[in-house]
């Protein structure tokens, strides 16, 4: 009641709840045999998960009673429309998964699990998944037997399909959403049956080595991958004649390749102290490899991201901003906005496409969220009776949208501002970081100053102990 909505609306006063509740039902049956030089692991089974949601909520403003608006609704002269519902979904699998080894030396696993949800519609439910692992102790072999310093030697290859079905409950059919309308009940379109939604899937392939050397002293793990996902499951902007916003689609294919590598040694060993570290490193490189039907979808709730082939996912769509339009500066040189002379203290942006104009076409890749490498280390020492460990974490070349720092630079009278806005140009501030300040913006898309790097390094622990 003490904001600027607030006293315009003498306070405003809500209450919701929601429940979940998820049922799962297991049954497996397992089989192990050695038979030789042969060693045999199976199972198979049936898995069933029901999950029912519920929800309620109702808000309420224009309050008579300072009091009771603390705790009594009934107080609020305007109700807006209650809001309930029941969502309810399930899935159905069958697995399988059959383990073989051949003179403790070469070794498989296959698996295969057969998936039915009800968030698809029904000629698309069921989804396949199958897998298979190969792997090789090379160290076991007779032709290593007198490598000195070889403590195993691991070759592994791999390959399979997992499905995706994390998407709400009933989005491939029609529904509606409630509200009121003169005092009567109405109805709205809130979502447009899609009878071809179905399982995204992702296909991935992964070759790695795993070596011990020294007697422990050092561990090395290496893998190379490649996966591509299939049938994305994505919200795309529907036309106006649709009657809704968006409506969730199979769109497209991405593919991620990289590498992995990790070490672990025992730097040092004696009677009281031991000394040991790990490190890890990867790097992934993220493509948008096919969108079907459409070129481009632009996503968020400020445009801000698109999905175009050739660009990562998640990349950030938007001008490139170039400063502030100074005194004395020559406008005539500098492209228009909005059919206008830019003027004094307002923002500049790049002309991209070069045809003496700003507007949608301008818009660039200005990075996206996919981080060049991601990295880590650790390390432990124990001396007697105190022992001392930290672990790291980091990222680089990752960006994010930085959406107050958006809405907070703006001026208004219902929210507080940043204290960059003091940085604002003036006729005797020139600031080329910020235009006058001002409550509009000439474009409502977003630009670069405000998608920024994510990039980091981060202490996750740090102990510090003594046992006695």
């Amino acid at each position: 009641a003490y904001t600027s909505l607030g006293l315009a609306t003498q306070g405003i006063g809500g209450t919701g709840n929601r429940q979940t509740d998820v049922w799962q039902q297991e049954y497996t049956l397992s089989y192990n045999k050695e038979l030789g030089i042969h060693q045999i692991d199976a199972l198979a089974g049936y898995t069933k998960q029901n999950t029912t949601s519920t929800h309620s909520s109702i808000r309420t403003n224009h309050f008579t009673n300072e009091t009771l608006k603390q705790y009594n609704l009934g107080d609020g002269a305007n109700i807006y429309t209650p809001q309930t519902g029941i969502n309810e979904s399930n899935l159905h699998s069958l697995i399988a998964r059959v383990n073989y080894t051949l003179l403790d030396r070469y070794n498989a696993t296959a698996t295969f699990r057969a998936d039915r949800s009800s968030r698809f519609s029904k000629s698309h439910r069921w989804g396949y998944f199958p897998s298979l692992g190969l792997s090789w102790n090379v160290d076991k072999e007779d032709f290593l037997a007198g490598v000195r310093n070889l403590d195993y030697l691991k070759l592994r290859l791999t390959g399979g399909l997992v499905g995706n079905q994390e998407i709400s409950d009933y989005a491939f059919s029609t529904s509606y959403s409630t509200g009121s309308y003169a005092g009567s009940s109405s109805y709205a379109k809130a979502n447009t049956a899609n009878d071809d939604l179905k399982w995204e899937t992702t296909a991935s392939y992964n070759l790695g080595a795993d070596l011990g050397l020294w007697n422990g002293r050092l561990g090395i793990v290496l893998d190379l991958y490649y996966k591509k996902t299939s049938d994305l499951l994505l919200d795309v902007l529907m036309g106006f004649a649709a009657g809704v916003t968006n409506q969730l689609q199979n769109v497209g294919n991405v593919e991620n390749k990289g590498i992995e590598l990790a070490l672990n040694g025992t730097l040092l060993k004696r009677r009281h102290l031991t000394w040991t570290a790990s490190a890890n490193l990867a790097h992934n490189k993220n493509t948008i490899t096919n969108m079907g039907k459409t070129n481009n979808v632009v996503q968020g709730a400020d445009n801000q991201q698109i999905l175009r082939k050739g660009e990562a996912l998640g990349s950030f769509y938007g001008l490139q901003y170039v400063g502030v339009v100074q005194n004395g500066e020559d406008v005539t040189k500098l492209p228009t906005v909005n059919g206008l002379v830019p003027k004094a203290g307002d923002a500049k942006f790049a002309d991209a496409n070069h045809d003496g104009k700003i507007d949608g076409n301008d818009r660039v890749i200005l990075g996206s969220i996919q981080p060049d490498i991601t990295y880590g280390f650790s390390s432990q020492l124990q001396v007697r009776e105190w022992d001392f460990s930290f672990t790291f974490a980091g990222s680089h070349g990752a960006k994010l949208y930085n959406a107050l720092g958006r809405r907070l630079e703006q001026t208004g009278d219902s929210y507080n501002v940043l204290k960059t806005v003091l940085d604002a140009w003036t006729p005797t501030n020139g600031s080329n970081s910020l235009p006058l300040a001002s409550t509009s913006r000439p474009f409502s898309y977003i630009d670069s100053r405000y998608v920024q790097s994510a990039s980091y390094l981060k202490l996750r622990n740090l102990t510090i102990g003594y046992r006695p």
